[in-house]
C-alpha cells in the first residue's frame, strides 16, 4: 500500500504518523526533495511494505505516485492532515480527481483504526504479469502533440530554462507506460515545473 499524508504542520503530521504507526506498520518516507522521495519509492516499490509518504504538497506529485501505484497494482490513499497547512503553496486534494478519490478524512485513532481494518480486508486483486500487460502506448500524434504543450508551457517560464530539459524527461518518462488524456498534460507538466522550480529557489 502506498498512503500519503499531506497537509498539515511537521508538529501535526509527526503526530498523525505516530497514531497510524500504532495501527499497522509502514516504512515512512519523508525526504524534504521530491525527487528524492519518488527515487526511493520506485527503487522500494517491490518490497512487501506498507509505504507511508509525507508530504507531496503539489497535486502533480500526488499523480505521479498513483501513476506508480496503478503500475505495480499496489493499493492507493490519501490521508488529509486537517491542521491548516503551513505552505502557501499546498493544493488541497479533491476526490473529484480520480487519482485523489481515495481521499481519507479522519483524525481520531478509532476511525482510523475502522479505516485500516477495512483496507486491509479487501480482497488483494491478482498479481499482473507485467510482461504481458497490454499498455496505453502514445500514438506519435500523441507524442507531437505533448511535445507542443510542454513547448508552450516552457515559453512561460523562460526564466528557468535550465529546467525544462530535467522536467520533459520527467514527465515524458511518466507517460511512456501509460498515456494520459491530452487535456491533463498541460495542467500536470505545468506542476511539475512549478515545482522543481520551488525547490530550486527556496
Amino acid at each position: 500500500m502506498i498512503l500519503i499524508l499531506t497537509g498539515g504542520t511537521e508538529i501535526s503530521r509527526q503526530k498523525l504518523i505516530k497514531d497510524i504507526q500504532e495501527i499497522a506498520p509502514f516504512v515512512i518516507y519523508d525526504q524534504k526533495l521530491y525527487s528524492e522521495l519518488r527515487s526511493q519509492i520506485e527503487i522500494n516499490i517491490n518490497l512487501p511494505t506498507n509505504k507511508l509518504v509525507v508530504g507531496c504538497f503539489m497535486r502533480s506529485q500526488r499523480y505521479e505516485l498513483f501513476c506508480i501505484a496503478r503500475r505495480y497494482n499496489i493499493p492507493f490513499y490519501i490521508m488529509l492532515d486537517s491542521t491548516p497547512c503551513e505552505f502557501d503553496y499546498f493544493e488541497i486534494p479533491k476526490t473529484i480527481y480520480k487519482y485523489e478519490s481515495s481521499l481519507i478524512m479522519s483524525y481520531h485513532l478509532k476511525d482510523l483504526k475502522e479505516i485500516f481494518e477495512k483496507i486491509n480486508t479487501k480482497k488483494n486483486p491478482k498479481k499482473k504479469n507485467f510482461a504481458h500487460k497490454k499498455k496505453t502506448a502514445p500514438t506519435s500524434n500523441y507524442i507531437t502533440d505533448v511535445k507542443s504543450i510542454l513547448k508552450r508551457v516552457n515559453e512561460n517560464y523562460s526564466d528557468y530554462s535550465y529546467l525544462h530539459h530535467i522536467c520533459e524527461e520527467q514527465f515524458m518518462s511518466m507517460i511512456s507506460s501509460d498515456a494520459i488524456n491530452i487535456e491533463d498534460v498541460e495542467m500536470c507538466y505545468k506542476k511539475i515545473l512549478v515545482d522543481e522550480i520551488n525547490n530550486k529557489t527556496r
